[in-house]
């Protein structure tokens, strides 16, 4: 019993450490940095297939600043649907990239 909760406790340590890793803290510019205390925003990435990437960015208090698709690796070409958000969690903007230049109607919101 007590290898089992130990088992446990580890791949629960370790699935934490592994979720920590995969923010990325950005700069004012929304450039990678290492130095967390100079970090205006933190992005987080997940890869849905060989050439689509998911991306989330917050602001430092958890609330979203940008939800949408890449089609790279380095995070630079939006494509696909995406939000942006004010600073209180609503929506300033929406709608659709395709391989990095804005398409089609988008949506404002005040």
């Amino acid at each position: 019993m007590n290898r089992v909760l130990t088992f446990l406790l580890i791949a629960f340590s370790a699935n934490v450490f592994a979720l920590q890793d995969d923010k990325t803290f950005l700069d004012e510019n929304f450039n990678p940095i290492s130095d967390m205390n100079r970090a205006k925003y933190y992005r987080t990435v997940q890869q849905h297939n060989e050439n689509l990437y998911y991306a989330e960015v917050f602001y430092l208090t958890d609330l979203p600043q940008m939800k949408g698709h890449y089609l790279d690796k380095q995070i630079t070409i939006l494509h696909g649907l995406c939000t942006f958000f004010h600073r209180n969690g609503k929506i300033e903007s929406k709608g659709d990239f395709n391989n990095g230049n804005r398409m089609g109607v988008w949506e404002r919101y005040t």
